[in-house]
């Protein structure tokens, strides 16, 4: 935990115009975390999604140019809420798929990390952008639009958030976390896929001071928040690391369920929940899940 610059994207317009920002201005490492994703998807900013840059194009684009650009999909359906519509939207370890990728982002890395059964999904859905995060629950598919009740103007179908996190320490966590699913995964080949060394772990790109950000305009709208990174993990999904002092999810983590019990326990006047799903207790209904709060005197 620690002092952090973060900023809240609100919707996916919000959010996808500031992802393509740093997805321009990448200059080290582009790595995503992918729960749901079709491949005709596009980032729309305002224009309609027809006319919003593609994610294979923008990828392969930033690859091109020297940019380490790693993708992990979730490769599994679950037997869940939702099934159906989820299935359509599981991009898979299938044959067409690895085919897309070397068809259209032949520059980038992917891997698969498949679920330790059918009732588990890996729900991370998130960006490492040089020494940026973006964590959030926005979904890549297609966003459907809607007229608004007032009849003025249209808006996506569906509503999520992330949030920004300017803070090279707590990225470096991040990316170590990225590794660890990386380098770990049941869907890890050693001789397809490029494992992340401890140089790469410790690196950092650039000028990461706040003051050299803001010289360049990438944390306008960045306020301060005490943040801790948070996980839920399925032990037994992923191995040990293989270098020592790696970060290891073998055993397994439930920091999302428990900070959550803490913080409702702790609680002294309200408690304000916002979901979209809420469903019968499962344990362990995620396999791999990531989630950054923040804390300040207003939540």
């Amino acid at each position: 935990m620690g002092s952090s610059r973060t900023k809240l994207l609100l919707g996916t317009r919000e959010t996808f115009g500031e992802l393509l920002g740093l997805i321009d201005a990448a200059q080290s490492r582009l790595w995503v975390s992918v729960a749901f994703f079709v491949p005709d998807f596009r980032f729309d900013v305002g224009g309609g999604t027809e006319h919003g840059a593609g994610f294979f194009d923008a990828l392969q684009t930033a690859a091109r140019r020297g940019v380490d650009v790693r993708v992990i999909f979730w490769s599994a359906v679950f037997e869940g809420k939702g099934n159906a519509e989820a299935e359509s939207s599981v991009f898979a370890d299938t044959a067409e798929h690895r085919s897309l990728c070397e068809q259209h982002m032949p520059a980038c890395k992917v891997l698969f990390d498949p679920s330790p059964s059918r009732v588990h999904c890996h729900h991370q859905k998130s960006w490492i952008c040089d020494d940026v995060s973006l964590i959030g629950g926005i979904n890549l598919e297609l966003q459907p639009e809607f007229p608004t009740t007032t009849g003025e103007g249209w808006l996506p179908a569906r509503y999520d958030n992330y949030l920004r996190i300017d803070d090279a320490a707590l990225c470096l966590e991040h990316r170590q976390f990225f590794a660890a699913r990386w380098n770990c995964s049941p869907g890890f080949v050693p001789d397809e896929h490029a494992a992340l060394s401890e140089h790469e772990l410790a690196a950092v790109s650039g000028d990461t001071s706040l003051a050299a950000r803001e010289a360049h305009g990438t944390s306008a709208g960045v306020a301060k928040a005490s943040l801790r990174l948070l996980a839920n993990v399925v032990e037994g999904h992923y191995l040990p690391p293989a270098t020592a002092g790696q970060t290891d999810l073998s055993d397994g983590r439930a920091q999302i369920v428990e900070w959550y019990l803490e913080a409702i326990r702790a609680s002294e006047h309200s408690v304000l929940v916002e979901s979209t799903h809420f469903v019968r207790h499962r344990p362990g209904g995620s396999a791999s899940s990531l989630l950054c709060m923040r804390r300040s005197a207003h939540c």
